[in-house]
């Protein structure tokens, strides 16, 4: 749960891990996050993966909690080392600010199918911050750019400019 609200929903770890219930809006499908570092509120889509998980996990979640992530599995001094042990598990290299790139992938996903302004404000930062610590430029843009048949473009340009 705390991968996929890093992830899917570009929260902190420290949103995450105090995310109340009660912030989830099943029917509009969103999320209203109280930032840590500046106490201001803001709100969040649900992407429809994350929906997923969060009904899966409501599902088998007592009645009685309180928070998305109960505190009996989100001990903040053990998560450094649980992630560790998940990654040795996976065959995978443990990152060393893990939920600064969840985030991070999480922004640069929103910055190429909304408006910058929009994903900023779902963040929690401003749009100068974006651009100098969270956005991207992944590989697949990249190479759509060079598969595109640039010299038609080119002759078009050169022709049109005679006329």
């Amino acid at each position: 749960m705390l991968l996929a609200l890093c992830r899917l929903a570009g929260l902190r770890q420290g949103e995450a891990l105090s995310l109340a219930c009660s912030a989830i809006d099943w029917e509009t499908r969103r999320l209203e996050i109280i930032a840590e570092k500046t106490s201001r509120r803001r709100v969040v889509s649900i992407a429809p993966a994350l929906y997923s998980i969060l009904l899966e996990a409501f599902s088998t979640a007592s009645e009685h909690e309180n928070l998305v992530i109960p505190q009996r599995s989100s001990s903040r001094s053990n998560l450094w080392r649980d992630f560790g042990v998940l990654c040795r598990r996976a065959g995978l290299e443990r990152w060393p600010d893990w939920c600064q790139v969840l985030r991070r992938n999480c922004e640069t996903d929103w910055a190429q199918r909304y408006p910058q302004y929009v994903v900023s404000y779902w963040m929690g930062h401003d749009i100068k911050v974006s651009a100098q610590y969270y956005l991207q430029i992944p590989e697949r843009l990249y190479q759509e750019a060079t598969a595109s048949d640039l010299s038609q473009d080119v002759r078009k340009y050169h022709k049109d400019c005679r006329q």
